[in-house]
């Protein structure tokens, strides 16, 4: 609107220079440092996750991107990226692809001052329909809602709506109503700080409070500087602060997110406060040596195409580092071969406890495993689900990767055996499903599968973590599952969950509760002829991933816990009550990883797969000990 009012034209080439100095310098210093930083101090996994990051900040769809890992079952299980915090940048540059040309759109069309109403109105019906939708995909797909430009382009647009309107607010009067909107603004800004949580179904309607508040602070500022919030905010504190916020919006979150992966805790007060002082001096850095001088180059602010050559250097540029480290593996071992993985043998109960035990004394991780780290060696029983499938039930996700072919037909064992076991649950089932193959096999058994990730199969409702609502796809999956086990009427049925998800209206469910609702399943899965079996939780804590291990190959240990620390006791035991109470044999798997210690590697295997799944080639050679377990059941 300035440069209309000052040359009559609107040059978007000069906007989107503009665009290019002030924001494309900072931004890539702060991601190739993150990024490197990553390597260093998490370590090769981490780091290959981040050069994945970045290349998608570098183009500015890092909101996309982070979408997409959220609504993704094993993606969403991921610690928090350094780079997160991009999506916002992301989002604005996005808005701003099309701001300007609807702007330049409107001045040609409509002449003389009558373009500011003519944009206003264009303007609301943005904010309008962009606010709506936020509403609407909150409820039902949080994480898009959260992330889609669409749900966020109304923030921005009621900013521009303010820029549009700073004229008319210059004139408003009296004093005492710009003082009082200067102070709602204010309050409002203050309040949201204070209840707004994790726990607040996000954006949705919530977001209108700061937003709104921030749009009455900024239109009272430009009716009157002076107003009591005004003269506040021009304290010479909170200006070298506000100028300097670009910087420090691009440094805070990769101090605070790698030091807590680092620490593997959450950050204390004074911790969070030391990490926010260092951010600050990297802040004052870059505004004083990158962002002004480059902003302010009179060589880039003359020649439009030299910003641009610039601009695309430093994109090209992120593009290539991060694709070279994304080659880059672990310290002495990146230059030997990788070792072929040979036949997993199965152990028996009294060698993997043996095994557990030995484990504590482990402190390097050997170059065989380093070079395993970085592999998809997820627990799922392979060759069943490759196709079509004609005879989803309904109310399940037809894209659901798991329902490939008719519901219930993913079969293993012995093709030929006259006996039928079922296993059912989360993606625990999924992971059981590998050794449950062999051990069907072996005894002359057939096996089927039902596993979704993330879905108990006890009777209660749950809160989806992906989806930030309640849990209707697994209401569904579970109901169908049932159904199809009981017509299958097999031998044996075995159940597993992690057993520590909240309940739909967000809450965590009691003991009580858990130990109810399992004995009410196993009541609607018991049928004459059929058993039941239940694997209980399996251990989780925050160090038993392979990110761990790579940040750590010469301190195993560092990646171990007490036994004593787990939180898999409090979700066992209504698990185990329940088994007891309905006669169900109930299995116990924290013997399997943990004795004094629960260990990341045992038998020189890796145990785990993320953080909350056994690896493919530690739950093969679980197979002797499964099989023992359930021998009771099977007899």
């Amino acid at each position: 609107m300035d440069e209309k009012a000052r040359s009559g034209r609107v040059s978007l080439s000069q906007f989107y220079a503009r665009r290019i100095r002030r924001i494309l310098p900072a931004a890539t210093l702060v991601v190739v440092a993150t990024v490197f930083a990553v390597y260093y101090w998490l370590g090769f996994i981490a780091g290959k996750q981040i050069a994945d990051d970045a290349k998608w900040t570098a183009v500015f769809m890092a909101n996309i991107h982070f979408g997409l890992l959220g609504t993704d079952y094993l993606g969403a299980q991921v610690p928090p990226s350094p780079l997160e915090h991009m999506w916002s940048l992301g989002i604005e540059e996005q808005f701003y692809l099309l701001w300007p040309s609807l702007l330049a759109g409107l001045v040609l069309v409509v002449r003389g001052m009558r373009h500011r109403n003519a944009l206003a109105v264009a303007l609301l019906g943005i904010i309008g329909a962009s606010l709506a939708w936020s509403v609407i995909q909150t409820r039902t797909n949080a994480t898009w809602a959260y992330f889609s430009p669409l749900t966020r382009a109304w923030e921005l647009a009621l900013g521009a709506l303010v820029a549009v309107l700073a004229v008319a607010a210059a004139r408003v009067r009296p004093s005492w109503l710009i003082e009082l909107v200067s102070l709602c603004g204010i309050t409002g800004i203050i309040v949201s700080a204070l209840v707004l949580n994790s726990s607040t179904h996000y954006p949705g309607s919530a977001v209108t409070l700061p937003v709104v508040s921030t749009a009455l602070v900024i239109a009272a500022g430009c009716a009157n500087r002076r107003t009591l919030v005004g003269r506040a905010l021009a304290l010479r504190p909170l200006q070298w602060v506000g100028a300097r916020s670009y910087s420090l919006y691009l440094w805070h979150w990769p101090f605070l997110v790698i030091a807590a992966e680092y620490l593997r805790r959450p950050l204390s007060f004074t911790e969070s406060g030391g990490l926010l002082l260092l951010a600050l001096a990297a802040t004052a850095a870059t505004y004083r040596l990158i962002e002004n001088p480059v902003r302010r180059a009179r060589i880039l602010a003359h020649h439009t195409g030299l910003t641009f050559a610039l601009g695309a250097l430093l994109i090209v540029g992120t593009l290539g580092i991060a694709q070279r480290q994304t080659t880059v593996t672990a310290g002495a071992c990146q230059s030997r071969e990788d070792q072929p993985v040979a036949d997993v043998p199965v152990a028996t109960t009294a060698q993997v406890v043996a095994a557990v035990k030995a484990a504590e004394q482990v402190r390097v991780l050997s170059c065989s495993l380093v070079t395993a780290l970085p592999k998809n060696d997820y627990s799922v029983a392979k060759g069943c689900f490759d196709r079509i499938d004609t005879h989803k039930p309904e109310g399940l996700d037809e894209h659901h990767p798991h329902w490939t072919i008719p519901f219930g037909e993913c079969a293993y064992g012995d093709p030929a055996g006259t006996k039928l076991m079922v296993i059912v649950g989360d993606s625990r089932a999924e992971m059981f499903s590998a050794p449950l193959a062999l051990i069907a096999e072996k005894a002359g058994w057939k096996l089927r599968v039902f596993g979704k990730g993330g879905c108990d199969v006890n009777d209660l409702e749950h809160w989806s973590v992906e989806q930030k609502a309640p849990n209707k796809l697994c209401d569904a999956f579970r109901s169908a599952a049932i159904s199809k086990i009981r017509e299958l009427r097999p031998d044996l049925v075995i159940t597993t969950s992690a057993g520590d998800r909240p309940l739909a209206d967000g809450t965590q469910p009691t003991a009580a509760q858990e130990r109810d609702a399992w004995v009410s399943t196993f009541h609607k899965l018991a049928q004459p002829g059929t058993r039941l079996a239940m694997l209980g939780p399996i251990p989780e804590w925050p160090n038993n991933d392979e990110r761990c291990l790579a940040s750590r190959p010469s301190d195993v240990q560092a990646c171990s816990i007490a036994t004593t620390s787990l939180s898999t006791p409090r979700y066992e035991a209504p698990q185990s009550a329940a088994a007891a109470a309905a006669g169900v044999t109930f299995v116990s798997t924290t013997p399997w990883v943990c004795a004094d210690r629960c260990e990341p590697v045992i038998a020189n295997k890796l145990v785990y797969f993320g953080a909350y799944h056994f690896s493919l080639t530690y739950a093969i050679y679980l197979a002797g000990a499964l099989g023992e377990a359930l021998q009771p059941a099977m007899a």
